[in-house]
Protein backbone atom coordinates (compact mmCIF):
# COMPACT_ATOMS: atom_id res chain seq x y z
CA UNK A 1 0.00 0.00 0.00
CA UNK A 2 1.13 3.25 -0.65
CA UNK A 3 3.42 6.17 0.35
CA UNK A 4 5.35 9.11 -1.08
CA UNK A 5 7.26 11.85 0.74
CA UNK A 6 4.50 13.79 2.03
CA UNK A 7 4.30 15.68 5.59
CA UNK A 8 0.80 14.89 5.64
CA UNK A 9 1.53 11.12 5.64
CA UNK A 10 4.39 11.16 8.50
CA UNK A 11 3.63 9.75 11.92
CA UNK A 12 6.30 10.98 14.11
CA UNK A 13 6.02 8.69 17.00
CA UNK A 14 4.12 4.98 16.87
CA UNK A 15 3.52 6.34 20.95
CA UNK A 16 0.42 8.65 19.49
CA UNK A 17 -1.18 5.03 18.47
CA UNK A 18 -1.29 3.25 21.41
CA UNK A 19 -4.35 5.44 22.52
CA UNK A 20 -7.20 5.20 20.50
CA UNK A 21 -10.94 6.43 20.95
CA UNK A 22 -13.51 5.47 19.02
CA UNK A 23 -15.32 8.14 17.01
CA UNK A 24 -18.06 8.38 14.29
CA UNK A 25 -17.84 6.43 11.90
CA UNK A 26 -17.23 7.60 7.81
CA UNK A 27 -20.41 6.15 5.36
CA UNK A 28 -18.90 5.63 1.88
CA UNK A 29 -21.84 3.89 0.12
CA UNK A 30 -23.14 6.67 -2.33
CA UNK A 31 -26.97 6.60 -3.07
CA UNK A 32 -26.07 5.36 -6.64
CA UNK A 33 -24.39 2.36 -5.75
CA UNK A 34 -25.67 -0.92 -6.64
CA UNK A 35 -23.95 -2.61 -4.12
CA UNK A 36 -22.92 -2.65 -0.36
CA UNK A 37 -18.99 -1.28 -0.47
CA UNK A 38 -16.69 -4.25 -0.65
CA UNK A 39 -12.98 -2.04 -0.23
CA UNK A 40 -9.79 -3.16 -2.14
CA UNK A 41 -7.48 -0.49 -0.95
CA UNK A 42 -7.49 3.10 0.11
CA UNK A 43 -4.38 5.70 0.09
CA UNK A 44 -3.94 9.42 2.25
CA UNK A 45 -3.67 12.12 0.42
CA UNK A 46 -2.84 15.94 1.02
CA UNK A 47 -5.18 18.06 2.27
CA UNK A 48 -7.07 15.85 4.40
CA UNK A 49 -8.56 13.30 1.45
CA UNK A 50 -8.56 9.63 1.54
CA UNK A 51 -9.41 7.86 -2.07
CA UNK A 52 -11.13 4.80 -1.68
CA UNK A 53 -11.38 1.71 -4.57
CA UNK A 54 -14.71 0.02 -4.24
CA UNK A 55 -14.10 -3.52 -5.47
CA UNK A 56 -18.01 -4.28 -5.34
CA UNK A 57 -19.47 -0.82 -6.94
CA UNK A 58 -16.30 -0.91 -9.66
CA UNK A 59 -15.43 2.79 -8.26
CA UNK A 60 -13.14 5.27 -7.01
CA UNK A 61 -14.33 7.35 -4.44
CA UNK A 62 -12.47 10.54 -3.08
CA UNK A 63 -13.39 11.23 0.45
CA UNK A 64 -13.19 14.24 2.48
CA UNK A 65 -11.96 13.68 6.03
CA UNK A 66 -13.36 17.07 6.94
CA UNK A 67 -16.50 17.00 6.08
CA UNK A 68 -16.59 13.07 6.20
CA UNK A 69 -18.65 12.97 3.03
CA UNK A 70 -17.71 11.77 -0.43
CA UNK A 71 -16.35 14.20 -3.18
CA UNK A 72 -16.40 12.59 -6.28
CA UNK A 73 -16.52 9.33 -7.82
CA UNK A 74 -15.59 7.55 -10.89
CA UNK A 75 -16.65 4.43 -12.07
CA UNK A 76 -14.21 2.14 -13.74
CA UNK A 77 -14.65 -0.61 -16.32
CA UNK A 78 -13.88 -3.36 -13.49
CA UNK A 79 -13.09 -4.09 -9.99
CA UNK A 80 -10.02 -1.91 -8.50
CA UNK A 81 -7.73 -4.43 -6.08
CA UNK A 82 -5.58 -0.90 -5.06
CA UNK A 83 -4.32 1.89 -4.58
CA UNK A 84 -1.79 4.52 -4.10
CA UNK A 85 -0.81 8.31 -3.92
CA UNK A 86 1.52 9.81 -5.95
CA UNK A 87 3.09 13.39 -6.16
CA UNK A 88 1.26 16.42 -7.88
CA UNK A 89 -2.42 15.64 -7.31
CA UNK A 90 -2.10 12.18 -8.52
CA UNK A 91 -2.32 8.66 -7.83
CA UNK A 92 -3.05 5.14 -9.30
CA UNK A 93 -5.47 2.51 -9.17
CA UNK A 94 -5.38 -1.48 -9.83
CA UNK A 95 -7.42 -2.80 -12.20
CA UNK A 96 -6.07 -6.80 -11.74
CA UNK A 97 -8.76 -8.28 -13.99
CA UNK A 98 -8.13 -6.66 -17.22
CA UNK A 99 -4.19 -6.22 -16.02
CA UNK A 100 -3.83 -2.09 -15.70
CA UNK A 101 -3.13 0.59 -14.29
CA UNK A 102 -5.15 3.40 -14.09
CA UNK A 103 -3.49 6.97 -13.34
CA UNK A 104 -6.04 9.74 -12.00
CA UNK A 105 -5.87 13.11 -11.30
CA UNK A 106 -7.20 13.94 -8.07
CA UNK A 107 -8.06 17.75 -7.09
CA UNK A 108 -11.89 18.17 -5.78
CA UNK A 109 -12.83 15.70 -8.48
CA UNK A 110 -11.56 12.88 -9.93
CA UNK A 111 -10.41 12.35 -13.32
CA UNK A 112 -8.99 9.41 -15.19
CA UNK A 113 -6.13 10.44 -17.18
CA UNK A 114 -4.65 7.28 -18.85
CA UNK A 115 -3.93 3.55 -18.32
CA UNK A 116 -0.63 1.47 -18.39
CA UNK A 117 -0.95 -2.31 -19.07
CA UNK A 118 0.34 -5.17 -17.17
CA UNK A 119 0.17 -8.34 -16.25
CA UNK A 120 -3.46 -9.64 -15.05
CA UNK A 121 -3.47 -11.10 -11.38
CA UNK A 122 -1.96 -7.99 -10.00
CA UNK A 123 -2.36 -8.36 -5.99
CA UNK A 124 -0.71 -4.73 -4.67
CA UNK A 125 0.74 -1.71 -5.63
CA UNK A 126 2.83 1.42 -4.45
CA UNK A 127 4.66 4.35 -6.02
CA UNK A 128 7.98 5.48 -6.35
CA UNK A 129 10.17 7.89 -7.98
CA UNK A 130 8.02 7.63 -11.51
CA UNK A 131 7.65 3.76 -10.94
CA UNK A 132 5.61 1.18 -9.98
CA UNK A 133 5.95 -1.40 -7.54
CA UNK A 134 3.43 -4.77 -8.42
CA UNK A 135 3.08 -7.90 -6.22
CA UNK A 136 1.49 -10.39 -7.99
CA UNK A 137 0.09 -13.68 -6.13
CA UNK A 138 -0.98 -16.56 -5.27
CA UNK A 139 1.01 -19.89 -5.07
CA UNK A 140 3.79 -20.46 -7.74
CA UNK A 141 3.42 -17.05 -9.45
CA UNK A 142 3.93 -15.10 -6.53
CA UNK A 143 6.50 -12.60 -7.64
CA UNK A 144 7.33 -8.66 -7.64
CA UNK A 145 8.10 -6.19 -10.55
CA UNK A 146 9.15 -2.43 -11.05
CA UNK A 147 7.44 -1.26 -13.81
CA UNK A 148 8.00 2.65 -15.55
CA UNK A 149 5.21 4.42 -16.77
CA UNK A 150 4.43 3.25 -19.74
CA UNK A 151 4.14 -0.32 -18.26
CA UNK A 152 7.68 -1.97 -19.06
CA UNK A 153 9.20 -4.42 -16.76
CA UNK A 154 12.45 -2.91 -14.83
CA UNK A 155 12.95 -5.40 -12.66
CA UNK A 156 11.13 -8.35 -11.52
CA UNK A 157 11.79 -11.35 -8.87
CA UNK A 158 10.44 -14.23 -11.63
CA UNK A 159 12.82 -16.86 -12.12
CA UNK A 160 14.71 -16.03 -9.03
CA UNK A 161 15.49 -17.09 -5.83
CA UNK A 162 13.76 -14.67 -4.06
CA UNK A 163 10.76 -16.07 -5.29
CA UNK A 164 11.19 -18.74 -2.95
CA UNK A 165 10.93 -16.23 -0.06
CA UNK A 166 7.99 -14.29 -0.80
CA UNK A 167 4.69 -16.38 -0.73
CA UNK A 168 0.71 -15.12 -1.90
CA UNK A 169 1.94 -11.38 -1.88
CA UNK A 170 -1.15 -9.33 -1.26
CA UNK A 171 0.38 -5.73 -0.29
CA UNK A 172 3.42 -3.48 -0.91
CA UNK A 173 4.60 -0.44 0.89
CA UNK A 174 7.69 1.77 0.09
CA UNK A 175 10.44 3.47 1.97
CA UNK A 176 11.35 6.36 0.48
CA UNK A 177 14.38 7.64 2.77
CA UNK A 178 16.48 4.37 2.40
CA UNK A 179 14.91 3.16 0.15
CA UNK A 180 13.29 0.00 0.14
CA UNK A 181 10.27 -1.74 -0.12
CA UNK A 182 8.14 -4.06 2.08
CA UNK A 183 6.07 -6.98 0.65
CA UNK A 184 3.51 -8.77 2.66
CA UNK A 185 2.99 -12.24 2.39
CA UNK A 186 -0.36 -13.48 3.40
CA UNK A 187 0.22 -17.59 3.62
CA UNK A 188 2.46 -17.54 6.49
CA UNK A 189 2.32 -13.89 7.66
CA UNK A 190 5.58 -12.63 6.86
CA UNK A 191 7.04 -9.58 5.40
CA UNK A 192 9.78 -9.21 3.20
CA UNK A 193 12.24 -6.29 3.33
CA UNK A 194 13.44 -5.88 -0.64
CA UNK A 195 16.20 -3.39 -2.16
CA UNK A 196 15.19 -1.68 -5.37
CA UNK A 197 16.99 -4.08 -7.25
CA UNK A 198 14.94 -6.87 -5.77
CA UNK A 199 17.14 -8.67 -3.57
CA UNK A 200 15.93 -10.45 -0.43
CA UNK A 201 17.00 -7.60 2.41
CA UNK A 202 15.23 -9.82 5.33
CA UNK A 203 12.08 -11.39 5.92
CA UNK A 204 10.36 -10.71 9.31
CA UNK A 205 7.70 -13.44 10.63
CA UNK A 206 4.60 -11.84 12.28
CA UNK A 207 4.12 -14.62 14.90
CA UNK A 208 6.05 -15.79 17.76
CA UNK A 209 6.72 -19.48 19.20
CA UNK A 210 5.67 -20.69 15.93
CA UNK A 211 1.84 -20.64 17.14
CA UNK A 212 0.30 -17.70 18.30
CA UNK A 213 0.14 -15.11 15.69
CA UNK A 214 0.32 -11.30 15.99
CA UNK A 215 -1.12 -10.97 12.70
CA UNK A 216 -3.00 -13.70 11.00
CA UNK A 217 -4.00 -13.31 7.71
CA UNK A 218 -2.37 -9.95 6.73
CA UNK A 219 -4.14 -8.08 4.26
CA UNK A 220 -2.83 -4.86 3.81
CA UNK A 221 0.74 -2.98 4.42
CA UNK A 222 0.88 0.70 4.77
CA UNK A 223 4.73 2.47 5.70
CA UNK A 224 3.74 5.59 8.21
CA UNK A 225 6.96 7.76 7.29
CA UNK A 226 8.61 7.08 10.63
CA UNK A 227 10.24 3.52 10.30
CA UNK A 228 6.64 2.20 11.12
CA UNK A 229 4.58 -0.32 8.95
CA UNK A 230 0.88 -0.47 9.70
CA UNK A 231 -0.63 -3.78 8.75
CA UNK A 232 -4.41 -5.40 9.76
CA UNK A 233 -4.86 -8.80 10.73
CA UNK A 234 -7.76 -9.78 8.50
CA UNK A 235 -8.24 -13.37 10.59
CA UNK A 236 -6.37 -12.12 14.07
CA UNK A 237 -8.54 -9.06 14.60
CA UNK A 238 -5.96 -6.48 15.11
CA UNK A 239 -3.51 -4.28 13.59
CA UNK A 240 0.38 -4.48 14.44
CA UNK A 241 2.62 -1.88 14.19
CA UNK A 242 5.78 -3.35 13.25
CA UNK A 243 9.57 -0.65 13.90
CA UNK A 244 11.55 -1.37 10.64
CA UNK A 245 14.65 -0.50 12.99
CA UNK A 246 14.31 -2.62 15.97
CA UNK A 247 11.50 -5.34 14.83
CA UNK A 248 9.60 -4.83 17.50
CA UNK A 249 6.11 -5.58 17.28
CA UNK A 250 3.08 -3.94 19.01
CA UNK A 251 -0.38 -4.97 18.95
CA UNK A 252 -3.15 -1.96 18.30
CA UNK A 253 -7.51 -2.98 18.89
CA UNK A 254 -7.06 -6.69 19.46
CA UNK A 255 -10.31 -7.92 19.37
CA UNK A 256 -11.71 -4.56 18.89
CA UNK A 257 -12.47 -4.64 15.29
CA UNK A 258 -13.01 -7.61 13.33
CA UNK A 259 -11.88 -8.33 9.67
CA UNK A 260 -9.91 -5.42 9.32
CA UNK A 261 -8.70 -5.33 5.96
CA UNK A 262 -6.77 -1.58 4.90
CA UNK A 263 -6.08 1.33 7.01
CA UNK A 264 -4.19 4.42 6.81
CA UNK A 265 -3.43 7.14 9.26
CA UNK A 266 -3.60 11.31 8.75
CA UNK A 267 -0.95 12.51 10.92
CA UNK A 268 -2.69 16.38 10.47
CA UNK A 269 -6.11 15.08 12.28
CA UNK A 270 -4.49 12.44 14.25
CA UNK A 271 -6.68 10.06 13.36
CA UNK A 272 -7.00 5.99 12.09
CA UNK A 273 -9.32 5.23 9.47
CA UNK A 274 -10.00 1.09 9.01
CA UNK A 275 -12.26 -0.50 7.04
CA UNK A 276 -13.39 -3.50 7.95
CA UNK A 277 -13.94 -6.28 5.49
CA UNK A 278 -17.43 -8.57 6.36
CA UNK A 279 -19.04 -11.18 4.37
CA UNK A 280 -21.55 -8.79 2.53
CA UNK A 281 -19.42 -5.89 2.41
CA UNK A 282 -19.24 -3.16 4.59
CA UNK A 283 -20.47 0.90 3.90
CA UNK A 284 -18.91 2.67 6.65
CA UNK A 285 -14.89 3.52 7.57
CA UNK A 286 -13.99 3.31 11.43
CA UNK A 287 -12.75 6.44 12.73
CA UNK A 288 -10.19 6.52 15.58
CA UNK A 289 -8.27 9.80 17.36
CA UNK A 290 -4.62 9.17 18.70
CA UNK A 291 -3.93 10.42 22.12
CA UNK A 292 -1.71 9.75 24.10
CA UNK A 293 -3.90 10.27 27.44
CA UNK A 294 -7.48 8.60 26.05
CA UNK A 295 -7.94 4.52 26.41
CA UNK A 296 -9.36 2.94 23.65
CA UNK A 297 -12.83 3.63 24.39
CA UNK A 298 -15.54 1.52 22.00
CA UNK A 299 -19.36 2.40 21.16
CA UNK A 300 -22.11 0.17 23.13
Amino acid sequence: MHYFVSENLECHSYDCLQSLMRKEDIRIKMPFDEYDCVLGGMTILPRNKIVLCDQENRSVKLLNLKTMRIMSSVKLSSSPRDVCAMPNDRAAVMLPVEGKIMLLIIRNKIKMKKSISIQIGSTGLCYFDETFIVTYGFGHSSKVEIVDMNGDILKTTENRSQLMQIVDPVSVAVDCREPCLYILGTRHSTVTKMDLDLNVVKTITLHYKCTHYKLKIPRSIVHLGDSHLLMCGWESNNLVLLNTVTYEMRTLLDQKIHHPWCACYNSELKRLYIYCSQVAGSNTLHVFEASSTEPVVLPH
